[in-house]
């Protein structure tokens, strides 16, 4: 921030100048930063946590895939599978059906075609 010549100066809080060059700022500034990546790393944690607790219950199983068997979307599924085992690439998949890459590359590796 200091090199982009950003600056943070509350309108209630006057002790919380960090506009001005001093040691006094840069302690407040480098303690606030290490306590929010403090802060997030510990988040990370507790959600790794609770993902792996989830999944040994069985109860997650990531975000579920748009491209479902049955119905309308049967249709596109097989269609999008069927192109690309005729060849077309999977950009012009992707435009075509209006669907993302990486749920492309999902439907292929479940199907087995595509690892």
């Amino acid at each position: 921030m200091k090199e982009k010549g950003i600056g943070l100066r509350s309108i209630n809080d006057k002790w919380l100048d960090l506009t001005t060059d001093n040691p006094k700022n840069e302690l407040i500034f480098t303690i606030f930063s290490g306590l929010v990546q403090y802060e997030r790393k510990l988040t990370n944690m507790r959600q790794k946590e609770g993902i792996a607790i989830a999944k040994e219950k069985g109860k997650y199983k990531g975000r579920k895939t748009k491209l479902v068997e049955g119905g309308e979307e049967e249709v596109r599924r097989s269609a999008i599978l069927e192109a690309y085992k005729n060849g077309t690439s999977i950009k012009d998949i992707r435009k075509t059906y209006k669907v993302g890459t990486g749920t492309i590359y999902r439907l292929l590796e479940r199907e087995g075609i595509k690892r």
